[in-house]
Order: C-alpha cells, then structure tokens, then sequence
C-alpha cells in the first residue's frame, strides 16, 4: 500500500456467522462472494412422484445406471458425525447401491461425494442445513451429486458463486488425491472467485486514475457500490433481506466506481496511527510496517484520531446520547461540484 500497491484479498468462506471474515486490515480491500445468474438445474425425482429442485454439474445420462431407482438413505449413527458424511462414519451395508443424502459442514463437499463412493454409494444428495439455506455452490464430484437448497432439502433430511474457471491440469476438478479426471475449466464458488473480479477492477480504476492512491481506489470501490441486485431489488441473504454485516457495501459496480465524484484518502501515516489507538505494541507495529514507531507521541499529535475510513460506525456508551466523527473528503470529480447528505436511520 505504501508503494502504491491496491492489495485485495478473499474476505474467506466461513459462515455465515459473526466475526468469521478474514483479511480485515483497513489497508487491504476485503472480498465477499455474491450469487449471479447462472444455475445447472437438477431435478430429484422422489418415489412419491414429487420433485426436488437443485443443481448439480453431473453429466445426466452419461453416468452408469443413471436410469435407474435408487433408494435413498441419510444414515444418523450416534456421534459418527455420518449426517455430514465423515470418513469411516457411513456403514457400506448402510449405503451401498444406494443414494446417500450427507448434509453440508464439517468437511469439504467434494470429499463428501469421496466418502459415499468410498463407502459403495451410488449418488449423493448434498444438503444445505438452516445455516446455508439456499446458497448454490455446486462442486465437480466423484459421483452423480446434485446439490439442495435448505428448502428442498428438508424433504429428504461473491459474484463468487458459480464461477466458471481456468482450472490446472495437475490438479482433478475435485481437488481430490485420488481423483484422475483433468479438465481445462470448472466450476467454482467462493470469495476467492469474487477476488479476482474487484482485482481487475481496482486495476481499470488505477489506469483511468494512476495518481490515485490504494486508498482512494478502494474508497471509490465502496461508496459507489449497490445495494440492489441486478433487478432493482433489495440483496437478499437467503430468504431474508441482508443486514449491514452480511453486505458489507454491496455489489461493486465498475462503470461508477470510476467517477466516485468524492474519496476517501488515507496517507500511510494515519494506519500506524490507528494501529496505535488499537493498542498494538511497538513490536507488533515493527512487525507490519518496519519503522520504529512510539506510539505516545502518535497519539499525542493524533488527539482524537479516526481513521478517514469510507464507512462509520458509532458505540454510544451508557449515558452518552452525541458523538462526534470526523471524515476528510476529497473532490475527483468536477470542480465547483456540490455535494449533499442525507442519512436514513437504521430500524430500531
């Protein structure tokens, strides 16, 4: 950052639970994964006649036996963890012939899929629980697999999401050891496949802008985000509207990221400052930024420092109803431009 580099890093893939985002420094831009448009529609034909709705990437009738029944098993055996399909939980007089539903967690999906075959499975069912609900990320496997929103599946027990990839040839689609398939492309999912999108747009940005700074960069990546989907509609997480820690600032949008009109500039200075009012030792500041750094005295000409940070968030202690916080803006849009504030409550 401090040689003018934008860094973006993958905000990683736990979750969605509170405080499961990696790569937070102010300094780095952190990427989440979003849904996009694109499915690989896979229907379940259950014995009843009803149908289940999912995804898969298996090639249909090119599988052996893909035309014919099988009956399903979703094996809860004591504290084998074999609702998640662990190694050495599903029993092979349980599972064999037979298709497996396994539910998602614990252990990747992919090795799931291995687990069942490993175990004489012929299919699996993988199902999303109440934490995933309807996310699609559907996987290469190692056996027909199709891939159940939360919805569908209690029937039966970034955009970075659907992402088609440039894959190696050292490498099986299922990243698996004992898988020998090689493919040129595949499908992936992931904030590691939203990483790469903000990186090409930093770099567009850079080139419209090459005086800017990493900071300016991201700064113009944030407030032009949208907080609508492609549709003009509210983002959703799930079934139900996304709240702030989910969002973050929204889909990034490239054609208005490049006229933010106003930035938010932060020189390298102000992060060891902010490093100092976080309580980081000189060690530990040595350790990030290699300068000697005592941070009594930054604090004493930074008095009532705040990060000129493109977002806010106030903690308003017991008794304290006012509080103050300062940003620096700055103009890169047209000169003489004037700008207006409006502010919208959150609900109570």
């Amino acid at each position: 950052m401090e040689h003018g580099i934008s860094i973006i890093c993958a905000a990683g893939n736990n979750g969605p639970i509170q405080s499961s985002v990696a790569n937070t420094a102010p300094w780095i831009a952190t990427i989440g994964a979003s849904t996009l448009d694109r499915w690989f529609p896979a229907v379940v034909r259950m014995g009843t006649g009803k149908l289940l709705y999912g995804e898969s990437l298996s090639p249909g009738k090119q599988m052996p036996g893909s035309g014919s029944e099988l009956k399903v098993v979703y094996v809860t055996k004591g504290n084998t963890g074999s609702e998640f399909c662990l190694r050495g939980s599903l029993p092979r007089s349980k599972v064999r012939g037979k298709m497996v539903v396994c539910d998602r967690g614990v252990n990747g999906r992919a090795e799931k899929g291995e687990v069942v075959k490993e175990a004489g499975g012929a299919a699996m069912i993988l199902a999303n629980t109440v934490i995933n609900l309807e996310e699609d990320s559907v996987d290469a496997h190692v056996l027909p697999a199709t891939l159940l929103g939360h919805a569908e599946a209690i029937h039966v027990i970034a955009p970075g999401v659907n992402i088609i990839a440039a894959w190696p040839q050292n490498l099986a689609p299922t990243g698996l050891p004992d898988d020998s398939r090689r493919v040129n492309f595949t499908v992936m999912s992931g904030t590691s496949m939203a990483c790469p999108h903000v990186s090409g747009i930093a770099a567009l940005i850079h080139a419209a802008h090459p005086h800017w700074s990493p900071a300016a960069i991201k700064s113009a990546l944030r407030t032009t985000a949208d907080t609508n989907d492609h549709m003009g509609k509210p983002i959703m997480d799930g079934n139900m509207p996304v709240m702030s820690f989910a969002i973050g600032v929204g889909h990034v949008n490239p054609r208005r990221a490049i006229n933010p009109g106003l930035v938010y500039d932060i020189r390298p200075d102000e992060y060891i400052a902010h490093l100092c009012t976080l309580g980081y030792t000189r060690s530990e500041i040595f350790t990030i930024t290699h300068k000697n750094v005592s941070c009594h005295e930054v604090l004493l000409i930074n008095r009532g420092f705040s990060l000129n940070y493109p977002s806010i968030s106030v903690v308003f202690k017991q008794g304290t109803r006012r509080k103050m916080i300062t940003r620096r803006l700055t103009n890169v849009g047209s000169p003489n431009s004037i700008y207006s504030v409006e502010v919208k409550a959150l609900n109570p």
